[in-house]
């Protein structure tokens, strides 16, 4: 179950956590993993489940890079949403990085243009 955040997930959100952390924390998993939901199914709330838990019971000393592919501001909209949820994650957006590095514990928001 993922404690911490501002809100509860649901059942199948929380799953989706749990199954991310299994493949991800499995060394012989040489797998690339595709989150695919339908609009508004929570995938950007999975994804902040797992960037937590990983954290909380995996590793702290760990930087995630959230990639946003496109056109827009979807990068600051995820990390807004992470702010709004996980308040006590450090989160940056690429000019942070480039000023502050990748520090442990931090997830950056960057803007990927296709």
């Amino acid at each position: 179950m993922v404690n911490g955040l501002t809100l509860e997930l649901f059942d199948f959100q929380n799953d989706a956590v749990m199954k991310l952390l299994d493949l991800t924390t499995d060394s012989r998993s040489k797998q690339t993993i595709v989150v695919k939901s339908p609009t508004g199914s929570g995938k950007t709330i999975i994804l902040i489940g797992f960037v937590d838990e990983y954290l909380n019971k995996v590793n702290a000393n760990t930087a995630f890079i959230w990639l946003c592919p496109g056109k827009g501001d979807l990068e600051e909209q995820s990390r807004q949403k992470m702010r709004a949820v996980a308040p006590h994650r450090n989160t940056q957006n690429l000019f942070d990085a480039l000023q502050n590095g990748f520090p442990p514990e931090s997830t950056t928001f960057i803007n990927e243009p296709v």
